[in-house]
């Protein structure tokens, strides 16, 4: 059985995570290799493909990890 998810859901949730780890739309461009519009599409109702999500939520990650142990991720 598929689960269908709302793309809203997706959205919003990318969008919170990408604030949480102290991303601006454009440092997030960076880190994935697009531009700072795509970001914004993104988070703004066009659905990543899979891998880009995967990375972003991987970005993420590492950044609220490394404030969370107190350190920087760039020097």
């Amino acid at each position: 059985m598929n689960a269908i998810v709302d793309p809203n859901f997706i959205c919003k949730k990318i969008k919170k995570k990408r604030r949480a780890a102290g991303y601006s739309q454009e440092k997030m461009a960076m880190e994935l290799g697009i531009t700072q519009a795509t970001v914004s599409k993104y988070e703004n109702g066009r659905v990543p493909d899979a891998a880009t999500y995967e990375s972003w939520l991987q970005v993420c990650e590492r950044s609220i990890q490394a404030v969370q142990e107190g350190r920087a991720l760039y020097v």
